[in-house]
């Protein structure tokens, strides 16, 4: 029996220097000058222009009124780049550890507040607090904008983000889910945890990998936003919008003729044509005699559906007033023959034959 022999092979290897670093020597913090707002920065809550080395320094940006924090970087006495921990836009908060040498930091401030975007934590709690100007904003998982090929979501996701308003607006969510469809799935909360509302329960795509929209939702003043995923498999995840809407701000409510009967819209039991955000609004059905209401959705501008509570039979339904006009489209039916009413998990439900 013939051996067979791999060639292996050898290189010149490692060429390292270890240098001793005293723990007491301080190094400098320089903060260059930007347009837009200016950065300081503190070790244990105290300012400091100085730091030892492993001191965690924190970097607390000051953007001016309209300007938001755009970017920050560090580099190290050589000019080598710094690992400085920055969430994006949102966040005015960024830490790094400190190198043996004087740290030289250079933000940047932008007053363009569009095409804004904020990634969800992997895991943990992140929380942002939505500066006056922002009129919307793209939320994704923690790989970011992507598609199925490449910056997909992590595998064990367990992280949770909180959103709070300027005084005077709440958020609407709209977008897509992009996810296996047993295991990985996003929940949403109106507040500022999961103890609030719940607006969207464990939501998912409705087969593995395919882009599935969500239910229009509207919060409060803050939102809760939790995403999780198993170790199975992975996609491009959420591709979400948050909108921000005025709370004195009122859209239209547009209902659709239909054959059969007509629907009215009220708040307050106050005959309506417009609403604003949060409002309940309630939706009253009219059938022609022989006919009984068979079905009604509630869209937004935007074609998406918008939540909504109506029980078969009933002729009423409600729904929250989102960001947007709403067009209501019921449909009657004057086949008596194939009708049907499921039983109530819990609680009571009551219907006039």
């Amino acid at each position: 029996r013939s051996l067979q022999f791999r060639r292996l092979f050898n290189y010149a290897g490692l060429d390292l220097t270890v240098t001793l670093i005293s723990t007491s020597e301080e190094f400098g913090i320089t903060v260059n000058d930007a347009t837009g707002g200016s950065v300081a920065a503190s070790v244990g809550g105290y300012a400091t222009t100085t730091a030892t080395v492993n001191d965690v320094v924190t970097l607390t940006a000051t953007p001016e009124s309209g300007y938001l924090l755009s970017g920050i970087s560090a580099t190290d006495g050589s000019s080598n780049a710094v690992s400085v921990a920055w969430d994006g836009p949102f966040f005015n908060t960024a830490p790094f550890t400190m190198p043996p040498s004087a740290v030289t930091v250079t933000p940047t401030f932008t007053n363009e507040l569009s095409n804004l975007s904020v990634n969800m934590p992997k895991t943990g709690t992140k929380s942002a607090t939505i500066p006056s100007g922002v009129t919307s904003f793209k939320v994704y998982d923690d790989g970011g904008a992507g598609n199925y090929s490449s910056n997909n979501y992590s595998y064990q996701c367990d992280g949770t983000l909180v959103l709070t308003a300027p005084t005077g607006y709440v958020f609407q969510l709209s977008g897509s889910i992009k996810t296996e469809s047993r295991h990985d799935y996003l929940s949403v909360y109106d507040g500022s945890d999961n103890s609030g509302t719940q607006l969207l329960n464990e939501v998912r795509s409705t087969s593995g990998g395919v882009t599935t929209a969500i239910t229009t939702v509207v919060s409060g003043q803050s939102m809760t936003l939790y995403f999780y995923s198993d170790g199975s498999s992975n996609n491009a995840g959420l591709d979400l919008t948050v909108t921000l809407a005025s709370t004195d701000t009122e859209y239209g409510i547009s209902v659709n003729n239909a054959t059969g009967g007509s629907v009215a819209a009220s708040v307050d039991a106050t005959s309506a044509s417009a609403a604003k955000v949060k409002d309940m609004v309630t939706l009253t059905a009219t059938p022609s005699e022989g006919c009984v209401l068979s079905g009604i959705s509630v869209k937004d501008a935007n074609n998406n559906a918008v939540a909504m509570t109506w029980n078969v039979w009933s002729n009423t339904a409600t729904f929250t007033m989102p960001a947007s006009a709403v067009i209501v489209t019921p449909t009657f039916t004057n086949d008596l023959t194939s009708l049907s009413i499921n039983m109530p998990k819990t609680g009571i439900k009551s219907a006039t034959i």
